[in-house]
């Protein structure tokens, strides 16, 4: 334990009020007139919230009064992690919302009775990072995964109803040939999307395709209004060449077509030819991309570039 100090440098004498959310039992002969209050020692809360909620919780002293970390209630704070209190819970603010969470299919809640379902939706913070799976108001939309912030802060949607037109188009195309797919793909623990996986079949496995807007090779103000034109072509061009490097890692095909190449005859023959290669195809994982310039600064070239990954 930290030693004694001269009372104007301890945590009574610098933060009084942080001082009386110490818990009055549980710290054994602590004084805060003698802790100083920058001490590394772990002590134990106590917040009473507005609705009467008593929240007790273990926290380092200089985390509560470092200026760079000033930690408060971690279950009072909206962007809560784990656990929220249950006056700040998404299934106290927005019960309307709840009744848009695919729970029979959701990965966490699925197992869970009804009680213990809403149990956990009266902890489950309203703007935290939890991904839950979202059912869309229209039946034939698939099922899509987003986090709690997203929806609730955000306002964020169905993907299908947003959708662009060239995600449409490889919608109907796969519709068309007969594939069923997965929109907005993520990767377990991974944040990052993807347009389309599409599910294996008898003659194929599984494989991504991610159709590409102008915003993937130009400058534009697409999707930020705070961030510049090149600081979010930058932040598109980090993250495309990380989800190809994650597609490689998990073993998975992928498929890039660009908005210059995304007539829907375009779509089928690329995707025909796509299949086709990957039928062929043995060791690594496959990336190919239409016009190879826009995508890696190659010469540019009319058919399909090849991208194998060597690793077995």
């Amino acid at each position: 334990m930290s030693k004694k100090c001269c009372i104007h440098q301890s945590l009574l004498y610098k933060f009084p009020g942080i001082t009386n959310q110490l818990h009055p039992t549980r710290n054994g002969d602590l004084d805060p007139s003698s802790k100083p209050a920058s001490s590394n020692d772990t002590v134990d809360w106590l917040c009473i919230c507005d609705c009467g909620e008593e929240h007790i919780w273990s926290a380092k002293i200089n985390n509560r009064t470092s200026e760079a970390n000033m930690n408060g209630c971690p279950i009072c704070s909206l962007g809560a992690s784990r656990e929220s209190c249950r006056c700040k819970s998404l299934g106290m603010t927005n019960p309307k919302l709840c009744a848009e969470i695919d729970m029979e299919n959701d990965r966490t809640m699925s197992s869970m009775s009804e009680k213990e379902r809403w149990d956990f939706l009266f902890r489950l913070p309203s703007m935290g990072t939890q991904y839950l799976l979202w059912k869309c108001d229209v039946p034939e939309h698939e099922s899509w995964e987003a986090q709690v912030y997203n929806r609730n802060g955000v306002g964020s949607g169905c993907p299908r109803c947003k959708s662009s037109k060239l995600e449409r188009d490889a919608s109907a195309v796969l519709e068309m040939l007969g594939y069923k797919f997965t929109r907005e793909f993520r990767f377990p623990n991974s944040a990052y999307r993807y347009d389309f996986l599409v599910h294996e079949t008898a003659s194929t496995p599984p494989w991504l395709l991610e159709m590409d807007g102008t915003q993937h090779f130009v400058a534009t103000s697409f999707g930020s209004n705070t961030k510049t034109k090149e600081e979010m072509f930058l932040t598109q061009r980090k993250r495309d060449i990380e989800k190809d490097g994650l597609a490689q890692i998990s073993k998975v095909h992928m498929l890039r077509i660009p908005h210059t190449h995304a007539a829907i005859e375009e779509i089928k023959e690329y995707i025909e030819h796509f299949l086709r290669v990957t039928a062929q195809h043995t060791g690594g994982t496959l990336k190919m991309c239409v016009n190879g310039k826009l995508y890696d600064e190659q010469p540019t070239v009319e058919q399909l570039e090849l991208f194998v990954d060597s690793a077995s």
